[in-house]
């Protein structure tokens, strides 16, 4: 009940300042959403990998529900994901309000909880990859049953945003480090597929986006995506070659400009504060990211020498392949990249925090 209320209270107070925002790049998936209805398909490739915000969108403009409807059906998802997580985190720890105290800082997360009231694809993508998340880490033995689901959510992840694709070599690892000796090589010998496939996907992904490059971003010196810094970069010589075979020969040639600004691009995914933003607003950013890194800190090693190693290793993971992707190419201008793994950040610092006092008063009496 009070994660209800507190999640009520969270929305209405955001739906009164917000509203109902079908604006910026909400625009391109409601004209593929109206695009769809007329012709029948989609308008370009790369909106398979934004699917489910597409439909979602057309479905409410067919059926009438209009972009309230969207938001509504945001809403209803991201409540359910908040509340599988706070389940998830029962299960791993049952005799503390640990769960509970970090499900509650994920609802009061306002950057967090803001995208469920625009049209863009971060509210699903957030809500879908909670969802993935919560199965993986509440998952004590893998059966058929708990590996279905976890691919299922992992597909809703990665038809959200082509960013989701990063949660496969993650989700690999886990799976190899979760199962049994005897499923470790079949899985190994799979991985490799999955890595196969994971090149093939980005490869195609980003092959077929009309309006931006791999290269785009270290041609502009972009630290921030689609805010050029200084002068251009000369790499039209690599642009015949397959997108990640780009990034590749860019990185061993100009391995200086890369570094530079792949250090610019972490600071600005960890500090969350920005220049454009006001004092107020950057001080608030600032208290975030003191939430949610101080007691990884303090937490992790804990964590690693608990029963929770293998989804110890499976959030290390994520954060790492995310770190990786923002230093190959640019961080977002509002957080929305850094804002899709902050459970995974929540479950890592507070919720293992919250575990350590607990075995500690445990421990004591």
């Amino acid at each position: 009940m009070i994660l209800l209320f507190a999640w009520l209270g969270i929305q209405t107070l955001l739906y009164i300042h917000y509203g109902v925002q079908p604006i910026l790049e909400s625009l391109k998936y409601i004209n593929a959403g109206k695009y769809l209805l007329t012709n029948g398909h989609l308008p370009e490739l790369r909106y398979y990998f934004y699917l489910t915000t597409t439909l979602l969108i057309t479905f409410c403009l067919k059926t009438g529900l209009g972009f309230t409807g969207v938001v509504l059906f945001q809403l209803g998802i991201n409540a359910w994901a908040a509340f599988r997580f706070y389940q998830a985190l029962s299960v791993i720890q049952t005799k503390s309000y640990s769960a509970l105290l970090t499900t509650l800082f994920l609802i009061c997360c306002i950057p967090y909880q803001t995208w469920n009231f625009y049209l863009y694809t971060e509210s699903l993508f957030y809500s879908f990859t909670l969802l993935f998340f919560a199965q993986c880490i509440q998952t004590k033995q893998l059966s058929f049953t708990t590996v279905i689901l976890q691919t299922l959510f992992l597909l809703l992840v990665i038809l959200s945003r082509p960013l989701g694709i990063l949660f496969l070599p993650c989700w690999i690892v886990y799976l190899i480090a979760k199962s049994g000796k005897q499923m470790q090589l079949l899985l190994i010998v799979a991985s490799v597929v999955s890595v196969l496939a994971f090149f093939f996907i980005s490869n195609l992904i980003l092959g077929n986006i009309s309006d931006w490059g791999i290269l785009t971003s270290a041609e502009n010196n972009e630290i921030i995506c689609d805010v050029p810094v200084g002068s251009k970069l000369n790499l039209e010589t690599l642009k015949s070659k397959p997108p990640l075979a780009q990034l590749y020969l860019y990185i061993t040639t100009h391995p200086l400009h890369f570094f530079q600004l792949a250090f610019k691009r972490l600071y600005y995914f960890f500090v969350l504060a920005r220049p454009y933003y006001t004092a107020f607003h950057n001080l608030f950013l600032y208290l975030i990211d003191l939430a949610l890194y101080v007691p990884v800190l303090l937490s992790l090693p804990f964590a690693w020498k608990r029963h929770t190693n293998t989804t110890a290793l499976f959030s290390v993971s994520i954060i790492a392949i995310f770190c990786t992707a923002i230093c190959l190419q640019c961080d977002d201008y509002h957080n929305r990249f850094h804002h899709a793994i902050i459970p995974v950040f929540l479950y890592c610092g507070l919720y293992g925090l919250f575990e350590k006092i607990t075995s500690q008063k445990i421990t004591i009496k």
